[in-house]
């Protein structure tokens, strides 16, 4: 409260502190419940603070952070009982998603807890689908700019662009790298794919593979520094892997000549800071989407029909990013079908929403912590999770 004269004696109890250095005060009450409250200025002289508890659905609520809120409910759909966690950020304050792994680097799993402390983040959830035996994402990452991990079945992606707008991007998405003035579609990225054209960057965890039947071209600063093989990549640049079979197209590519890597997500029109890739999508422009078939058919049968935990990302006007954890397998929560997740988040008015990887993977860490209840018991490992941190600028 600015400015205040205090007259008189100020006390203090466990519920209720206050502090002046003679020009402000500042008033903290601490609540057993989650609380609401609206502030009304009478006159010059007097301020009424109104408080209400929250709903009885809301077992916690908690602003962690300027633009960050946390909050779980209790939620009947139909039947059935769900135990929802949120994690709301205002995409025009000072936190972002940004994508985070272990930090062994990629191809190796790890809890989200770590990644979270890792990172200095304040939250998170978990990202890509992955193979769970090798640990390699499936689908696009891209972190800072940096393409870390290409499309994967024109599946949808979580976008940021570097103007901190969130989109969810349905479109057909492929990585090209320019050796010299050819182009190569990349069709493996930092896993060891025996693929006619690899790449590796330095987060990849493990050593390159070496195959007789490729050619290495080492990449440091945009430019070849040499054609031989490298175990790392250099941590300014990458490493092409060729076949035997496409070798003729890059055969006089020499030291010193130009390489780039280009990302090209079709018509999205944007250049990409940071992006993962989940799926199904359900709500494009508000509405259930309206190739819901065609969107089915990418996706195992178990993903689509199976009541299972979900880890769901939607918009929500007029800057909200949304992401939710609803917990399943559980007798206090059931989980929902893809047809019945569409529903119930048609009805929260969100704008456009995709699944990430969910099942066992489904999980949501806010200030060091598993605010879910993981269906295993304990806390999953997971290949890539999504971190709640303070911007970069770049």
């Amino acid at each position: 409260i600015f400015p205040c004269t205090i007259k008189g004696k100020i006390e203090n109890r466990d519920d209720l502190r206050i502090n002046s250095d003679g020009l402000t005060v500042i008033i903290e009450i601490r609540f057993d419940k989650p609380t609401l409250f609206n502030m009304a200025s009478l006159g010059s002289r007097t301020v009424i603070l109104n408080f209400t508890p929250f709903p009885s659905q809301y077992e916690d609520y908690k602003v962690i952070a300027p633009g960050v809120v946390w909050y779980r409910k209790e939620e009947n759909f139909g039947r059935f009982k769900l135990r929802v966690n949120y994690l709301e950020i205002d995409a025009t304050k000072d936190f972002e998603a940004v994508p985070a792994f272990s930090k062994k680097g990629i191809g190796s799993l790890e809890r989200l807890t770590e990644m979270v402390k890792e990172e200095g983040g304040i939250a998170g959830v978990n990202g890509n689908y992955f193979d769970p035996l090798a640990g390699f994402p499936i689908g696009i990452v891209v972190r800072n700019g940096k393409v870390l991990s290409i499309p994967y079945g024109g599946r949808p992606m979580l976008v940021e662009t570097f103007s901190g707008d969130y989109y969810i991007v349905s479109t057909s998405a492929e990585v090209n790298v320019k050796l010299k003035d050819r182009f190569l579609l990349v069709k493996a990225m930092n896993n060891p794919s025996k693929s006619n054209c690899v790449v590796y960057t330095h987060e990849y965890s493990k050593p390159i593979p070496k195959r007789e039947n490729y050619v290495y071209f080492v990449v440091e600063r945009g430019k070849v520094i040499s054609r031989s093989y490298v175990e790392k990549a250099p941590k300014d640049g990458y490493v092409v892997a060729v076949s035997k079979d496409l070798e003729r197209y890059v055969e006089d590519v020499s030291v010193g000549d130009e390489s780039s890597i280009y990302l090209d997500l079709g018509t999205f029109p944007f250049a990409v800071k940071n992006a993962v890739e989940g799926g199904p999508r359900i709500l494009e422009g508000g509405k259930i989407i309206e190739y819901i078939e065609e969107e089915k058919m990418r996706y195992g049968g178990g993903i689509i029909v199976k009541r299972a935990p979900r880890t769901v990302v939607a918009t929500k006007p007029p800057s909200k990013l949304v992401f939710m954890v609803i917990d399943g397998y559980q007798l206090k929560s059931s989980g929902l079908t893809f047809e019945e997740l569409a529903d119930f988040l048609l009805k929260k008015g969100y704008i456009d929403a995709m699944c990430l990887d969910g099942g066992s993977s489904s999980v949501m860490v806010v200030e060091g912590r598993v605010v879910n209840n993981p269906p295993r018991g304990s806390e999953p490992r997971i290949s890539v999770g999504i971190v709640i941190k303070k911007k970069s600028w770049r």
